[in-house]
């Protein structure tokens, strides 16, 4: 990992500078996390749903799809 780089697979040239739901923002959490200690299975598990959490998002306006893209993109 760069010296400079703070995640392994998350990328951190992507800002999210718009509000999100409580229960994304924990899972945001458990990604980071996941991403630090290195734990590759848990980190795409928790990948794969924020993709399902966030798609429910977009369905029940609480996020675009522009942000749900914005979000994979950085997580995935």
């Amino acid at each position: 990992m760069e010296e400079n780089k703070k995640h392994r697979w998350i990328d951190d040239s992507i800002k999210i500078d718009f509000k999100l739901q409580k229960v994304v923002q924990n899972l945001i959490k458990e990604i980071e996390h996941f991403d630090e200690v290195g734990d590759d299975i848990l980190y795409d598990d928790r990948c794969d749903c924020l993709e399902n959490l966030t798609k429910e998002s977009v369905l029940g306006g609480y996020m675009t799809m522009a942000q749900r893209e914005r979000l994979l993109r950085k997580y995935s």
